[in-house]
């Protein structure tokens, strides 16, 4: 049987955040369920409106869910009418736009909108991987070299190599967006190259 070293390398990679994915909801309330639609249809209607003459494209807005149901208070406990609500997720390629598209929305909606969430990332992050993936190789070379040199064996070449990626945390930059406080941070990109080396005995 051949003999080898195996070992794990770790890289990283990050840069600033460009782009983010903001989430947001329209809620209305009518006396009956035709009603909540019909202005639920109307304020989205202005919202649409608002945010495209923001800047925004079609191709940027997307209805991620539509909801009807009865209307419940502070305490979850059922009163007249309906509440209707359509959520919506707006993906914005510079940062700079995202406050302007936000207050669009808030002056299109007025207390109807309800912004759930931003959250930022990268526009493409394959060249972070390619980088995290050559200094994971380096550090799994550099491993198997140090533990080939305290076996007293020589290292040859890479006889198997997996790869697990994932996503690291972000590291925050605190700016300010067009009067919307973001923590912009930085998009880590994390691999990990499990590593199979041939030895030679000297």
């Amino acid at each position: 049987m051949d003999e080898t070293i195996e070992v794990v390398g770790t890289g990283s990679a990050w840069a600033p955040a460009n782009a983010a994915r903001v989430s947001m909801t329209l809620e209305v309330v009518g006396d009956h369920i035709g009603a909540a639609l019909r202005t639920l249809d109307d304020v989205s209607g202005q919202v649409s409106d608002a945010l495209r003459q923001a800047g925004a494209t079609d191709r940027q807005i997307t209805t991620s869910g539509l909801a009807v149901r009865v209307s419940r208070d502070h305490e979850g406990r059922q009163v007249p009418g309906f509440t209707a609500e359509h959520r919506l997720s707006l993906v914005v390629g510079d940062l700079d736009e995202v406050g302007g598209l936000v207050q669009a929305a808030v002056k299109a909606a007025g207390s109807w909108v309800r912004l759930d969430n931003v959250q930022l990332s990268l526009d493409d992050d394959g060249s972070l991987e390619a980088k995290a993936r050559s200094r994971a190789f380096d550090d799994a070379q550099a491993r198997a070299a140090d533990l080939a040199r305290l076996a007293g064996v020589e290292l040859g070449q890479v006889v198997r190599l997996s790869e697990v990626v994932g996503a690291g945390s972000p590291r925050p930059m605190e700016l300010s967006r067009a009067s919307m406080p973001l923590e912009a941070g930085e998009h880590t990109v994390n691999v990990a190259l499990q590593a199979t080396f041939a030895i030679k005995r000297t």
